[in-house]
C-alpha cells in the first residue's frame, strides 16, 4: 500500500512540475499572460527583422498601447491599456499582420513577411 501511495505522489510531483515549466506565453485557457514586468505576452511566429518591425508599428496604432518589444523567438511583450484596445483586439492584429497568436494560427499567412516561398 506503501508503495502505491509513492508512485501516485511522485506521479502527482511530476505533473505538478510539468506544469511549471509550461511556455510563459500560454495557458489552458487562452487568458491573458503578464511577465515580471506586467507586459502581456503573446508568442509570434515573428522571426524575420521585417516581420518584427511591422508587428510592432501595428501593435503601437492600437489604441492603449504604450509600449511593444519583440524578442529573437518572437515573444512578443505588450504594454497597454485594455481600456483603449482588449485583449482580443492585440491577438487579432497579430493575426491579420500574418502572425500565429499563441496558439492561433493566422487565415492570412500571405502577409508575413518572415513566411518562406
Amino acid at each position: 500500500m506503501k508503495t502505491i501511495t509513492s508512485l501516485i505522489l511522485l506521479c502527482l510531483v511530476s505533473m505538478a512540475s510539468a506544469a511549471q515549466t509550461k511556455d510563459a506565453t500560454t495557458n489552458d485557457f487562452g487568458e491573458e499572460i503578464k511577465n515580471a514586468d506586467g507586459a502581456t505576452v503573446i508568442r509570434t511566429n515573428a522571426n524575420c527583422a521585417a516581420g518584427k518591425t511591422k508587428l510592432i508599428a501595428s501593435l503601437k496604432a492600437l489604441d492603449g498601447v504604450q509600449e511593444v518589444k519583440v524578442n529573437a523567438k518572437g515573444i512578443v511583450s505588450i504594454k497597454y491599456s485594455s481600456d483603449g484596445t482588449p485583449y482580443s483586439g492585440l491577438l487579432t492584429t497579430v493575426a491579420e499582420n500574418g502572425f500565429s497568436a499563441n496558439n492561433l494560427k493566422s487565415n492570412l499567412a500571405s502577409e508575413n513577411p518572415c513566411r518562406k516561398g
